[in-house]
Order: C-alpha cells, then sequence, then structure tokens
C-alpha cells in the first residue's frame, strides 16, 4: 500500500457517517434494518455483540465490521462456520447494496448506497490490505513485552488493524490457554492507537482495568491474558494531524471516535482485599509508602534478608520503594497484586492461618470471593473461597457457606474439585486449583461443540453426581458455570453452596420458600433458572437427584446447541417455559442423542432417567456406537476403488 492510500486510510478510518444494514434471514423476503452509527461493530450470537444474531451457526464472536471513508468492510474473526461471500469462504471485503457475507443463515447488506465515488479508496481496492500490508505509522507505536519470558521484545504497530489472539491467523499471536482465538484488535487512528476487545476470554485489560474499547496513550500497559505490553510512541501521536482553523468544529479522537471508554462493571471488593490480576509482568504503584519494605517483611511474606540480597545485587544505589516493588515482582518474589495490597495498607492479609500466602483474586460467586494462593506445606497453588461480608450479618448465608464446606470435606471424587482444608469456624475453604474455564466461559469463547466433546463431557459430571448421590448430596445448582474444565479435558464440579444432604433438615428451609418471588429480583436466580427442573422453580423441597440430572441435560443441550433449551429476558417466564414448552430439536444431532435428551428433559420427574447412573449408562453406550460408526466409516474411506467396485458387483450378483 503507498504511503498516499495509507495516509488517507488513516485519516478516515474513524469516519462515523451513519449506515444502514439489511439483515435477511434464509427463507425471509423482509430484510430487518439495522443502523451502525459507530465506527465499528461486533457481530455474533453473544448478547455484548453490537450486531447480534442468535442462530447456532452463528459463532460468539463471528465477525468484525470497520466504518472507513462511508463504506464498511467486514473481517471475519477465526468463526466456526466461517463468513462466506456467494459460495466462497473469505477472510472479508467490502459491504455494498448486491454484495455483503453469509453469516450462518444471515445474509448482511448495505441498506442504501455508501458513499461511492466520494470514498477515498477505488473500487478494487482490497480491505485487507489495511490488515496485511503494512501502511504508514502513527508515531510510530510500539508494544514492549513485560512478560519475565518475553521481557526486552518489542512489536511495532504498521497496520491499520492488527488482530490479537491465540489462532494463527492473528499478528500478534499470544499462544496461552487464557487468551481467545481472535481475543482483540489493534486499530490505528489518527489520534493514537485504540484497542477493542472482541469478547475475549478474561477480557482485555488497561492499567488494570477491563475495557470493552479504549485509546492507548504512552506508558499504559495492556494486558491479554497472562500476557502484558506497555504502549511507546516515538512522538506525540496527534503531532501529524490536521487541525481545523479557529472559526471551524473540532473534536479531539478522545471525545469521540468511539464514544467513552467503557469499564465493563466491576466485581465487588471482598473484605480487607481489592481487585487483583492474574499476571506475571509488574504493574506495580509509582509510588509506595517509605515502610514498604518494613510492610513486606511484617506480612512474612519475605525476610528483609531475602530482600537485602536481591535489591543489593541489582544495583549498587539505594533503590526507591517503588523500584524495589517492581524487582521483586519480576523475580518472582511477590506477585504485583499483592504490591497492590501492601501499597494498600493491608498487608495483614495476605497469609491467611499462617500458612496459606494469597497470590491473587481469581474471582466471586454468589456466597464468596475465590483466591489463588500458595500452600508451602504441600507445595502447590491451592483456591481459598471466604465467604462475603454480608454472610456475616445474615445467619442464613453463613449457614450455606458453612454447610458448603462439610459437603466438600465429606465427598471427594476426580470429578468433584476437592476440599483439602476447612476452617474450624467454617470461615474459609481450602480447595484444589483448577486453572484453566469454566463451561460458561468456554462456550461463550467457543460456541456450540462436537456431541463428542459434550457428551463426554457430561459423562464425568454424571459420575460426580452419581457419587454425590450415593453418599447423600444433592447439587441442586447444576449449570455450565458450576463446571470447570482443565487444561487435559478433564471437568470438574464445584459450588457446592446449594447442596442439600439427605440428614441435614437446615438444607430444606432456605430453597423453597418464596422461590418464585426470588426469581422475580432483577436477575438474581437468571443464570439458574436457565438449568432448573420444573419441581424445583416450583417447590425447592420436592427438588432430588432427579432434579440435578435435569440440569445436567439442559448443560448438554447448552454445549451441542450452543445456548440453553430455554431462554428468556425474565427468569419467570423461563420457568414457565421449562413446565410448559417442549423441548426443540438440535440441528446435526442423531435420534438416539435426541431422545436421550428428551428423556432427560421429561417434565415429570419420574419420566426422567431416575439416577445419574441410568443417564451415564445411555450416554456411554452412544459414545460407543458413535466410535464404531466413526471406524467403519474411515475403513470404507481408505478402501481401494476396485476393491469397492468388487463388493457393488457381488452384492449386485447375489
Amino acid at each position: 500500500m503507498n504511503d498516499n492510500r495509507a495516509q488517507l486510510l488513516k485519516q478516515s478510518v474513524l469516519s462515523t457517517v451513519p449506515l444502514q444494514l439489511a439483515i435477511t434471514e434464509a427463507g425471509s423476503t423482509d430484510p430487518v434494518l439495522c443502523e451502525m452509527g459507530n465506527a465499528f461493530a461486533l457481530i455474533g450470537r453473544s448478547e455484548r455483540c453490537q450486531i447480534r444474531l442468535k442462530h447456532s451457526d452463528v459463532s460468539f464472536r463471528h465477525a468484525y465490521l470497520q466504518n472507513v471513508g462511508g463504506r464498511i468492510f467486514c473481517v471475519d474473526l477465526n468463526s466456526r462456520s466461517g463468513t462466506m461471500w456467494g459460495d466462497k469462504r473469505r477472510r472479508g471485503g467490502w459491504l455494498s447494496v448486491s454484495d455483503g457475507p453469509q453469516i450462518g443463515p444471515y445474509q448482511i447488506r448495505l441498506a442504501k448506497p455508501d458513499v461511492g465515488d466520494d470514498s477515498p479508496f477505488p473500487n478494487n481496492f482490497n480491505p485487507l490490505d489495511a490488515i496485511d500490508d503494512k501502511m504508514c505509522s502513527v508515531g510510530p507505536v510500539q508494544l514492549e513485552f513485560l512478560n519475565r519470558s518475553t521481557i526486552g521484545r518489542t512489536w511495532t504497530i504498521n497496520r491499520m488493524l492488527t488482530l490479537v489472539g491465540s489462532g494463527t491467523g492473528c499478528k500478534i499471536r499470544l499462544e496461552d490457554e487464557t487468551i481467545s482465538n481472535v481475543h482483540c484488535g489493534l486499530l490505528v487512528t489518527q489520534g493514537g492507537l485504540w484497542v477493542i476487545d472482541f469478547l475475549g476470554r478474561g477480557g482485555t485489560h488497561v492499567d488494570g482495568r477491563p475495557v470493552d474499547f479504549a485509546c492507548l496513550g504512552a506508558g499504559q500497559v495492556l494486558r491479554v491474558g497472562q500476557f502484558g505490553m506497555r504502549v511507546k510512541y516515538d512522538s506525540d501521536p496527534t503531532s501529524d494531524m490536521d487541525l481545523p482553523s479557529d472559526n471551524e468544529e473540532f473534536r479531539s479522537s478522545t471525545e469521540f471516535p468511539m464514544g467513552e471508554t467503557f469499564i465493563r462493571e466491576s466485581i465487588e471488593d471482598p473484605p480487607g482485599g481489592q481487585n487483583g490480576s492474574s499476571t506475571d509482568f509488574e504493574v506495580v504503584p509509582t509510588v509506595l509508602p517509605g515502610n514498604f519494605v518494613d510492610s513486606v517483611v511484617k506480612s512474612g511474606l519475605l525476610s528483609r534478608e531475602q530482600i537485602n540480597i536481591v535489591t543489593e545485587a541489582a544495583s549498587e544505589v539505594e533503590l526507591s520503594c517503588a523500584e524495589k516493588a517492581k524487582l521483586l515482582v519480576e523475580r518472582g518474589m511477590l506477585t504485583a497484586w499483592q504490591v497492590e495490597q501492601i501499597s494498600a495498607d493491608k498487608a495483614q492479609y495476605l497469609i491467611v492461618a499462617e500458612r496459606y500466602r494469597l497470590l491473587e483474586r481469581l474471582g466471586h460467586g454468589s456466597m464468596g470471593t475465590v483466591y489463588r494462593a500458595y500452600d508451602p506445606q504441600m507445595a502447590c497453588d491451592v483456591a481459598i473461597k471466604f465467604p462475603k461480608a454480608r454472610a456475616f450479618k445474615k445467619p442464613r448465608m453463613l449457614i450455606r457457606f458453612r454447610r458448603e464446606a462439610m459437603i466438600n470435606d465429606k465427598i471427594q471424587h476426580p470429578n468433584i474439585v476437592r476440599a483439602y482444608d476447612v476452617a474450624v469456624s467454617g470461615n474459609y475453604i481450602v480447595m484444589e486449583y483448577v486453572p484453566g474455564l469454566n463451561l460458561k466461559q468456554f462456550l461463550q469463547q467457543s460456541g456450540a461443540q462436537s456431541p463428542e466433546f459434550a457428551v463426554s463431557i457430561c459423562v464425568q459430571i454424571g459420575e460426580a453426581l452419581q457419587f454425590a448421590y450415593r453418599n447423600g448430596v444433592t447439587h441442586r445448582d447444576i449449570k455450565p458455570s458450576n463446571i470447570l474444565l482443565s487444561a487435559d479435558g478433564t471437568a470438574k464440579l464445584l459450588d457446592l453452596g446449594l447442596a442439600r444432604l439427605d440428614d441435614d433438615p437446615d438444607s430444606e428451609t432456605e430453597w423453597g420458600e418464596n422461590q418464585t418471588a426470588q426469581m422475580t429480583q432483577a436477575g438474581v436466580q437468571l443464570g439458574t433458572t436457565r438449568y432448573m427442573a420444573p419441581e424445583q422453580a416450583a417447590d425447592g423441597h420436592s427438588a432430588d437427584v432427579r432434579s440435578d440430572i435435569y440440569g445436567l441435560v439442559c448443560t448438554l443441550y447448552n454445549l451441542l446447541a450452543g445456548h440453553p433449551p430455554f431462554d428468556a429476558e425474565n427468569p419467570v417466564k423461563i420457568m414457565m417455559m421449562h413446565a410448559q414448552d417442549p423441548v426443540s430439536p438440535i440441528s446435526g444431532v442423531d435420534e438416539r442423542l435426541t431422545a436421550i435428551i428428551e428423556k432427560g428433559l421429561a417434565k415429570k420427574p419420574v419420566d426422567r432417567f431416575q439416577t445419574p447412573a441410568d443417564l451415564v449408562d445411555r450416554l456411554r453406550d452412544w459414545l460407543t456406537i458413535r466410535e464404531l460408526q466413526q471406524e467403519i466409516e474411515a475403513l470404507r474411506q481408505t478402501r481401494p476403488t476396485g476393491d469397492n467396485q468388487n463388493v457393488d458387483t457381488a452384492s449386485s450378483s447375489d
């Protein structure tokens, strides 16, 4: 691409000329009109996409649209089913009134002609040049990698759009299981470098904050998965802008090309803690209290001698507190999150029970907050769950948390997250640390799965439920977010906060009273109701192991279809659908597996599988037959043509 064209591209990439899209579903002649007023849009099945297409053939985030000089081009984001232009699968192209991509069953075109002759680009200009070819840089912009394994490496951004992710189609490829195939995009603009989150696994962070999109300033740290990158400009990114005269309206690029920086809803801070990050690079406060070293020593994380050995070896002059902190993080002796806690005068919370060293915050659930910690006695990382502060004010919530601790201690199974230790007070649980995603996160990133994979996951969880059932435990909250998927494909059941012990009368009194009223509270149980059996929604007292089977088969349906069997914006409506509506068949699923799903989702418990073992047996039978069918098909395909003809001839002569 020549410099003149690149300069035009740079100046017009943030054009916000409103354009209307016409989206027509297969079998329909009436298009739905959708206005693209922003400079970009994501197309996909996620409710967070600007253009949401709910069909199961559409990936979670399928494609990216960019308004360039009043024209729109579309880029496929390594989607599962691809983006089709006619009968060919293409990485991208321009939209027009007569041409556009086919995404699943949807045809997408412009509703009205674009700017045409007024566009700075010729009609034969390939939008993929903006991704594949180098253009004049802005500044230029460089990313300096901060991880210990990549420290010192830099990447120069010299394309209009640079895809970042773990997939082979990304220009910046970061190989990490926590990073999505196409995680985010880096967009060169006249005002600087923008990052656009493509709904990446775990989000995209700038200076520790999750963002949907943001303009990156010099020195800011972009984090994708475990990788940290500091933004560097060789000059002021706005220095080459053609500023308008005094009598012309001027809007800074930070005011609007894509609106303000949207920050996702922050998660609640735990008692005595702050939001942490799971990075292995240094993002430490630039100003630390003068007693930082004393606080580290007092916390018990490091001795003064350990600190002195590292700092004196690194420099002959006295380092500042911030420099010492940065050095300790680089050496792996502290985490960035620990430094944040110490700087906030919360060092006393970092060692639990004089044993567990908190390393980072992993997340939070309905009952508590979970941290990753190091256990020196077992020499491994563990997960520690603490109840939320409000639990101590509500006896019923505290009873539920302590019951979870008791049940975790009682049942040990390879497909149940193992409990290692329970506080005598019942105020924390130490559990097995399972690096990876829960099934909800996995589905958001990967969409519908193959029948073999989906069934294998449900077989594992079914075996866990059977073990719990034999030990008198009913889980009562089976759903994708309560199933962890480790790197080796092992599925593990977690969150026994709603579980019921057959011999525990307390568990009968907190689930079931005023259940429908609870469901109407804004989204409190929305995720749960998508997987809740009709009898459990009507009366929690009647929930038994068959309710768990129902939840597991709902999860199987979600894995196969990419969405739960019943869904609506109102949880009460979802419950009515579970009780009254038939289950829609899933395209591509054979009759035998469909029959298993229909039985597992029967409205009446008596019509379902009566134990998890019954369901597991049927699923295993299906897997066995499936494997035999695949082996037979493989043999047919590898058989020489002549042999096939002989067999056909012999058959016809009989």
